[in-house]
């Protein structure tokens, strides 16, 4: 139980410096950067039951993340 929470505490870290690093890019309008985000399982079994095929992450730069939160 206490490792279930030390890896729940370290996974809620790294998304947090993930989303400052990614705020940051776009604050300073360093749109090129790219950035793999892992999926989740739930997600990846998603993907393969829809297209057939399987993905692990995703790439995505600074520049989509910006325009998807402006449109």
């Amino acid at each position: 139980m206490a490792n279930e929470g030390v890896r729940l505490e370290a996974k809620i870290d790294g998304l947090r410096k993930a989303a400052s690093t990614i705020l940051n890019w776009i604050d300073k309008y360093v749109r090129s950067k790219v950035f793999s985000i892992e999926l989740p399982k739930s997600v990846q079994t998603m993907i393969r039951c829809v297209i057939g095929r399987d993905f692990d992450s995703h790439n995505i730069t600074a520049n989509g993340i910006s325009y998807a939160l402006n449109n």
